[in-house]
């Protein structure tokens, strides 16, 4: 965000949540955890 100590202590995550900020983690781990597959993953052979 900011190279400024006084801002990060200022503007936490749990302030920004407060605010509506979405959390680019959440989303983040709701798209990965849908690439993921039972098994060997993406790059298993079909035979």
């Amino acid at each position: 965000m900011s190279s400024s100590a006084a801002v990060h202590v200022a503007l936490n995550i749990e302030y920004l949540t407060r605010q509506g900020l979405a959390s680019l983690e959440e989303i983040w781990s709701k798209f990965a955890s849908k690439k993921r597959t039972a098994g060997c993953g993406p790059a298993c052979p079909v035979v």
